[in-house]
């Protein structure tokens, strides 16, 4: 079965999130105490918040699909507004909220979700985005790709 495209990344980060919560209550001798948890994750939530946000609405401006599984419907390459300083601020955004969990849980071993989270995203949701678009865009895309990053 190939995995390419198959699971939403919203899907994958309640998965993600799902599993922290859970080793944070299984190994909850691990988990670190400090007073900025809830900082923390307020502070990375709303810029999670904020880059996912922005993307959306770069993609609403543009008439073009913010639903990365059904690739059908991208009409237009978008790299303008918050798309000239990462290619996937949805992305970037879901990682942010991510982290913030991370440091609010405070358990090292949600380090693991948060890496799978990037790697299978990498792998199996990004790269074969980015081969779409090569061919639906070509040259266009190539040079977006060689001046602006995949994350930041």
């Amino acid at each position: 079965m190939k995995l390419e495209q198959k699971i939403p990344p919203l899907v994958l980060l309640a998965i993600c999130a799902l599993c922290m919560f859970l080793t944070n209550h299984v190994f909850a001798d691990l988990n670190l105490t400090y007073s900025f948890n809830l900082i923390g994750l307020l502070l990375f939530g709303l810029i999670g918040i904020s880059f996912a946000l922005a993307g959306v609405v770069a993609f609403k401006i543009h008439k073009t699909t913010v639903n990365p599984v059904n690739t059908k419907n991208v009409s237009t390459l978008v790299n303008s507004g918050i798309y000239k300083h990462t290619r996937n601020p949805m992305y970037v955004g879901m990682l942010s909220v991510l982290i913030g969990y991370l440091i609010y849980l405070a358990n090292p071993l949600n380090f693991v979700f948060t890496a799978f989270f990037v790697l299978y995203l990498n792998k199996y949701q990004i790269i074969p985005e980015e081969q779409f678009l090569e061919k639906l865009f070509g040259s266009d895309f190539i040079t977006y790709k060689k001046t602006v990053r995949r994350w930041l």
